[in-house]
């Protein structure tokens, strides 16, 4: 039986002491430790439920899978997650893969922290700051039962990572009676993606971009017997790698980035862009057809990878199919650029397809769902001006139809919303108000 935390959320008020004696404690700027509360507002048809959580320090942690810097390690006597800053290059990858929240990025540092669980206290035989501190008795640190007892709370993310946290929950009384009840229906909506600015992924947006390009360009060049345009492909693959590091929050340690190629996929992502830069460069240089095969393929393999960063933490099937994939990206403008008609309709149709299922579920904002009208009818007059030969192949429709590829990678980063406790809180908010209304 292994340790760690055990909340009671009938008997927290959301006073944060926990919060507070947890950055005392360790001197820490940012609070490792959150309050989420369920019904923040207060809606009088909902309970008010507050969750105190931090890391949880997992027994099968995704933090550490994900981190290509293998800067997350585990304790072996204490089952502790520990993340190591000097190794920490604040790619921030562990935060898209946490559902519970926990790793948090200190911009002044450029890397990751999180929860040590009062490593220092525990050694002394003293609980962790948190638990010493809550006045309510909500929050203790004890042995927990490998068997979760009770009812868990809905919003709460069950990932199979075997969380060391057991949560007490008992079923609250019903909310007030509200008279007369007409007047009161339960008809406001909690968005479940927040704000979100795409924009702020303006690195990995440039290079997945150009990568794409250039696989593509590859390609292209090698279907048509052409060699490809060397000036135009360094600058494209060059300049997408040198993009990349605009992300980090400790360029110099980009080096340590491929070191997790097992576990991680944003290292395996990073591996094989390397590994696609010396093979392609030599193809194009030499301009050997043998090299330049090697290179598509090696292309391909980099588009996967690609894809699979983002799919690891969002596992919903809608991203594993969606439109802005850089692979479906890749082979849509490979076919575009050597002119091959049918394969460009055979993806186009997919990519049609995957953009009308979003606009059909109808869950954008106003702005976006025209976004993705305005995709469809670029691809529609890209894919017309190929089958009839109408303005094909000018820059004019080349440009068009990439400014359309452009937009569906940025729609890909809008509809990226990997599982998070914030999320499905939001979520099971709707739920319930929806719930209430038709009851």
């Amino acid at each position: 039986m292994r340790n760690g935390f055990i909340f009671d959320e009938n008997k927290c008020v959301g006073c944060k002491a926990c919060v507070a004696a947890c950055m005392l404690e360790n001197g820490w700027t940012l609070p490792p430790r959150t309050i989420f509360t369920y019904n923040s507002d207060a809606h009088p048809f909902l309970p008010v439920t507050h969750l105190s959580m931090a890391c949880n320090h997992c027994e099968r942690p995704v933090c550490s899978d994900s981190c290509p810097a293998k800067a997350f390690h585990t304790e072996s006597a204490t089952g502790i997650v520990l993340v190591d800053e000097l190794k920490c290059i604040g790619c921030r990858y562990c935060k898209w893969s946490c559902p519970y929240d926990a790793p948090l990025f200190d911009k002044t540092k450029g890397v990751v922290m999180k929860c040590n669980l009062c490593y220092q206290r525990l050694t002394e035989g003293l609980t962790p700051a948190c638990a010493s501190a809550c006045p309510t008795g909500a929050l203790d640190y004890n042995e927990i039962p490998e068997i979760r007892e009770g009812k868990t709370l809905s919003w709460f993310p069950e990932t199979g990572m075997n969380p060391s946290i057991r949560i007490k929950s008992v079923p609250k009384p019903g909310r007030p009676v509200i008279i007369p009840e007409s007047r009161f229906s339960p008809d406001i909506f909690v968005s479940d993606k927040g704000a979100k600015s795409v924009l702020s992924e303006w690195s990995l947006i440039g290079f997945t971009c150009l990568v794409t390009l250039s696989v593509a360009l590859l390609i292209s060049s090698f279907i048509r017997g052409i060699p490809a345009d060397i000036e135009l492909f360094f600058t494209l693959t060059l300049l997408a790698g040198l993009i990349s590091l605009f992300h980090l929050g400790k360029v110099f340690r980009a080096w340590r980035s491929p070191t997790n190629f097992t576990a991680s996929p944003l290292s395996r992502e990073i591996a094989m862009y390397l590994i696609y830069l010396v093979i392609s460069s030599a193809a194009v240089i030499s301009k050997n057809s043998g090299f330049t095969l090697a290179a598509c393929l090696a292309g391909l393999i980099l588009l996967t990878a690609i894809d699979n960063v983002y799919t690891f933490t969002d596992k919903r099937l809608e991203m594993k199919f969606h439109s802005g994939q850089t692979f479906l990206t890749g082979l849509i403008v490979a076919s575009f650029l050597a002119g091959f008609v049918y394969s460009f309709l055979f993806i186009g149709i997919i990519k049609l397809i995957s953009t009308a299922s979003y606009i059909a579920r109808n869950t954008d904002s106003p702005a976006n769902i025209w976004l993705r009208f305005f995709r469809i009818a670029i691809l529609i007059i890209s894919g017309a001006s190929m089958v009839t030969g109408i303005s094909y192949p000018e820059p004019a429709i080349a440009g068009l139809f990439l400014s359309g590829e452009f937009i569906d990678r940025l729609l890909y980063y809008y509809d990226f919303n990997p599982l998070n406790i914030n999320t499905l809180i939001s979520k099971q908010i709707n739920t319930d108000l929806n719930e209430k209304k038709r009851g």
